[in-house]
């Protein structure tokens, strides 16, 4: 038969370390408000014409004259009437 059976330990042999990479994704909503506005003006515009009318009338006058030229000629200037003594 055999005899006791002899067990020898060598040093460990390390291969390539296998990478696994595990990923844990978490999503983050970010509300993102974007505004708008639209404002309606409802204009109201007056505008003023101004007019200036103009109207013209006629007055038909009469006049009357009179002239009282007495009993006959005067004779010579009436005092005031003439040249000046002393004017030349």
């Amino acid at each position: 038969m055999f005899g006791p059976r002899r067990q020898v330990n060598l040093p460990p042999r390390y291969t390539p370390t296998r990478h696994a990479v595990r990923q844990f994704d978490t999503d983050y909503v970010i509300p993102v408000v974007h505004p708008s506005h639209t404002t309606n003006v409802h204009r109201h515009n007056y505008k003023y014409f101004h007019n200036y009318p103009h109207s013209e009338s006629h007055v038909c006058q009469k006049t009357c004259q009179e002239f009282h030229c007495g009993p006959g000629p005067v004779a010579g200037p009436a005092p005031g009437y003439g040249p000046r003594p002393g004017f030349r």
